[in-house]
């Protein structure tokens, strides 16, 4: 599983002894997230169906049409991680700072793809706004979870 699906497993254990009851986990990776918000939000309004979701769930319905609205149909209770974010390139290439990167993807004749997790993740939209704000061209290289990620940046 995924950082996050270990996260929510650790949660659980946690929540387990602190109310004394069995808390599963159902992992719903499916549309970004968009399959598990759905189905809590079918589910009965009795507090025993939680959502672990990232920050980017709000912007979601967004970039794809959702049958929630998580600002309506949500009610957030506690902030229960922070997740860092690094950029990683190629060991073989001669980058050695942020610097030697925008400097790289100036070049004309260079191209710099930007990869991230699946489209609308926050590792997407972070990456979106790197490339905005540094102003170069990078097309977006969807990899479907973290594993299939570093494979591909390894590659």
């Amino acid at each position: 599983g995924s950082a996050f699906d270990a996260l929510a497993r650790a949660l659980a254990t946690q929540l387990q002894q602190q109310v004394g009851r069995e808390v599963g986990v159902e992992d719903r990776p499916a549309a970004n997230g968009m399959a598990a918000g759905e189905a809590v939000a079918r589910a009965p309004s009795d507090g025993h169906t939680l959502l672990l979701q990232q920050t980017t769930f709000v912007a979601q319905p967004a970039l794809e049409p959702a049958s929630y609205d998580p600002l309506r149909d949500f009610q957030p209770v506690a902030m229960v991680a922070t997740l860092p974010l690094f950029l990683a390139i190629d060991a073989r290439l001669p980058i050695y700072s942020v610097t030697d990167l925008l400097a790289q993807a100036s070049g004309e004749s260079v191209t710099v793809n930007c990869g991230s997790d699946i489209v609308g993740t926050w590792s997407h939209l972070v990456a979106e706004q790197f490339v905005r704000d540094y102003a170069f061209h990078a097309p977006h290289v969807a990899v479907r979870g973290e594993a299939g990620l570093v494979q591909q940046i390894l590659a």
